[in-house]
């Protein structure tokens, strides 16, 4: 079994993974396993009601997803994969992310790991792995100290840049940005 079916398998089986990503390290959850969400919240340390964004392999995985318009389009184009997530409405309820009135934050990232996990698994809910309102852990051995004993498996993938994605609602006709991060929509 290599690495990409391992992480599959835990996954799978309703545990709470920690992944490098082109961004930050975050721990990742099926997000159809209510089990699995309710440890990923529990360890995130995140307020309810609070949604978590889903990781997809390709825009076509994110269009199954949510109901692209224009604008998503056009941002998918510009900056996938990368560190760009986008809140759009939801195709159905079936991710159990948190209450995000019927909208998914869905971001596709430009690291080769997430993109066979998903390859092999499909979309998985991620958080950054940190508590939440804590600073940004960027080495694995930072998050092996904070979460060691409570998750599963943590992929070291070195020092990580630590600027989260960038956050933008695309639901209506011009882009809201949510949360500044590594990328900037200031030009577009």
């Amino acid at each position: 079994m290599n690495l990409h079916e391992l992480i599959a398998d835990t996954l799978r089986s309703g545990e709470v993974v920690v992944l490098p990503t082109d961004t930050v390290y975050g721990l990742v959850a099926d997000p159809r396993s209510a089990s699995a969400m309710q440890r990923l919240f529990d360890l995130k340390g995140r307020p309810e009601g609070v949604p978590i964004a889903v990781l997809v392999g390709s825009t076509s995985d994110a269009r199954e997803l949510v109901r692209a318009n224009g604008l998503f389009d056009d941002l998918a184009a510009r900056h996938w994969p990368g560190s760009l997530t986008l809140v759009a409405d939801a195709v159905d309820d079936s991710l159990l992310i948190g209450e995000a009135q019927g909208s998914l934050g869905v971001r596709v990232p430009d690291h080769p790991l997430i993109a066979a996990v998903t390859s092999i698994f499909g979309a998985i809910a991620a958080t950054s792995a940190n508590r939440h309102g804590s600073p940004t852990l960027t080495q694995a051995s930072d998050v092996e100290k904070e979460f060691g004993g409570y998750v599963d498996l943590i992929v070291d993938g070195g020092r990580l840049d630590g600027a989260p994605s960038t956050v933008v609602d695309v639901r209506g006709s011009s882009p809201i940005v949510l949360r500044e991060g590594a990328i900037s929509l200031d030009h577009e």
